[in-house]
């Protein structure tokens, strides 16, 4: 699995370990999705602690580009409660907590990134805010828009997100950009005000954050 540390913090041990070379490995293998699981091998009195991300120190999942710029993103609230969850942004991955759909297709510039993935039975709400995480420091946040949805969300036309040429998927996604600094970032619901439904249907939105 790479190269292990044990770096001390002022709350204890954190474990890291650097998996590239065998997840380039994998990929070389033609295997696009790779997953890893935490595995004890001693006994249960060991003291070991893994935190959910209700608890004050929520997992992160750290993206580092090649230029050594490191960038972790955390899930802070869900208006609906459901546990979007994060991952890689690549062909293959799962861009829905409640579907078995995959990416098919993506830019660039997308690839690589740090995947909020959404549920899909949530694209008809209209709290805002709706989504809320926190990115370690700056970064770029690509919304991927269902075209389909008549008028964009207030939120999403307040004059700081930016339509793109990149692509997700198909035609009917339109990607939107937006430049964060570290901190906080709130988004609002697939159907916040004036955005609207229609008789084509359409799907809730994920989230793209790269360096």
């Amino acid at each position: 699995l790479g190269t292990l540390a044990l770096p001390v913090s002022q709350d204890g041990l954190i474990w890291e370990v650097d998996v590239t070379s065998y997840v380039n490995a994998r990929r070389a293998a033609g295997q696009s999705v790779v997953s890893f699981t935490l595995r004890s091998q001693v006994d249960n009195n060991s003291g070991m602690e893994i935190s959910s991300r209700e608890s004050a120190n929520p997992p992160q999942l750290v993206l580092t580009s090649s230029g050594g710029t490191s960038l972790g993103v955390t899930i802070d609230y869900v208006s609906t409660g459901k546990a979007y969850s994060l991952s890689t942004a690549q062909a293959g991955a799962l861009y829905y907590i409640d579907r078995s759909y995959t990416i098919q297709s993506l830019s660039s510039a997308l690839q690589g990134g740090i995947l909020i993935r959404t549920a899909n039975d949530d694209k008809s709400v209209t709290a805002n805010p709706h989504l809320k995480f926190t990115v370690s420091a700056a970064a770029k946040v690509y919304v991927t828009w269902d075209t389909r949805i008549v008028g964009l969300p207030s939120w999403l036309n307040d004059g700081t997100w930016t339509a793109t040429g990149e692509t997700f998927e198909n035609a009917s996604w339109m990607v939107y950009r937006k430049n964060v600094s570290a901190g906080q970032v709130s988004l609002g619901g697939n159907l916040t005000s004036p955005a609207q439904t229609s008789a084509a249907g359409h799907s809730h939105y994920v989230v793209i954050v790269t360096p």
